[in-house]
């Protein structure tokens, strides 16, 4: 007798978290910015090729994320024209780890 009412709170339980996750889903929008990148560099560079790599590439617009040489620093960037060609180029660095766009999140209230 314990079997069938163990199944039932069970279905119960997965209905609800399922409509809870897609009520989520609806209300949070995920977009990037589209002038803005995170640059994670190779352990072990310093900021002076990092600065020197930036202007490099006419990057002027940009502030240190994190602060640790050892575990490579991350750098968020700003482009103001021809991102795309900026950042491709970006990707060709040898010192450069990785480029993602950043992303925004946020929450709709309606």
């Amino acid at each position: 007798m314990k079997y069938p009412l163990f199944i039932c709170v069970a279905f119960a339980l997965l209905l609800s978290s399922s409509s809870c996750l897609s009520s989520q889903k609806d209300t949070q929008k995920r977009s990037t910015s589209s002038k803005e990148y995170l640059v994670q560099f190779v352990e072990g560079i310093s900021r002076y090729r990092i600065e020197s790599t930036l202007r490099q590439h006419s990057i002027s617009r940009y502030s240190y994320l994190t602060s640790s040489q050892e575990r490579g620093y991350v750098v968020l960037i700003r482009t103001e024209d021809n991102a795309d060609t900026i950042i491709s180029s970006l990707k060709q660095e040898k010192s450069i780890k990785n480029v993602a766009p950043n992303y925004t999140r946020s929450i709709d209230q309606e």
